[in-house]
């Protein structure tokens, strides 16, 4: 009972925080923990830095903890059950001792932050291929700091996945570029101007438009008949010449 009732205050706590705010924000808490379940949790970092921006942070970070909390509460509910021996709050306290003794989480919530706050600096860098620096420097950086903290706090998570899901996730971030739109880097125009309060960098960059090349059909049959009619016409005026001159010695 104790245990549903924590989870009861951190669900409104949640929506008051993030649903009632943005709903966008309430999908990429619902996605977060979805992504843990089905162990594709290396894809989201980079990608939510460029499509959503530092808005990202918080969700995502609690979409974190949802996971963890539930599975929290599945491991302390089986404890409790075999127990002989519970009292009420008993599970909540439980829960937050794991919450609170558990590095794999912190490492989580860390490196999702950083992750999504450096991918979204890069992205708005005043440079033509910022978002090309943002996905692999992004993904490195997420590399070493789950590397680092399995290795400080002897973590358990597969390193084989961790970079399988790397490569997985520069394509998706590749895909995600290409139908977004990229734009002609080689017709980018940049301006700047200020006002009393601040000064305005401005970056734009045209889209890609595909253009038909001229092509130049040449008609050889109508090529011939303009032959033929001006081999005629000099014909006509060559013989109108030849028969001036007759007449002419004639006289």
């Amino acid at each position: 009972m104790d245990i549903f009732l924590g989870f009861v205050i951190f669900s409104i706590i949640c929506s008051l925080a993030f649903v009632r705010v943005d709903r966008k924000h309430a999908v990429i808490l619902i996605v977060t923990a979805v992504m843990f379940y089905l162990k594709l949790e290396y894809l989201l970092p980079v990608l939510l830095g460029m499509i959503v921006g530092f808005g990202a942070i918080l969700p995502a970070a609690a979409g974190v903890v949802v996971y963890f909390l539930s599975v929290y509460m599945t491991d302390v509910s089986t404890l409790l059950t075999t127990s002989s021996s519970s009292s009420f709050g008993m599970g909540l306290q439980r829960i937050v001792n794991l919450m609170l003794i558990d590095k794999k989480l912190l490492v989580f919530l860390i490196t999702f932050s950083l992750i999504i706050f450096i991918t979204t600096l890069l992205c708005h860098l005043f440079y033509e291929r910022a978002w090309l620096f943002a996905i692999f420097i992004g993904h490195i950086a997420m590399i070493l700091l789950l590397l680092f903290g399995r290795l400080i706090f002897e973590l358990d998570y597969k390193i084989w996945r961790l970079f399988l899901e790397m490569i997985l996730g520069i394509g998706c971030c590749y895909i995600y570029r290409f139908f977004r739109g990229i734009g002609d880097v080689s017709r980018i125009e940049k301006a700047s101007f200020e006002d009393d309060e601040y000064f305005y960098y401005v970056k734009a960059v045209p889209k890609i438009k595909v253009t038909q090349k001229d092509r130049n059909v040449t008609d050889i049959k109508s090529g011939e008949n303009e032959d033929d009619i001006l081999f005629d016409d000099i014909t006509e005026e060559t013989d109108l010449f030849d028969g001036n001159r007759e007449e002419a010695e004639k006289e």
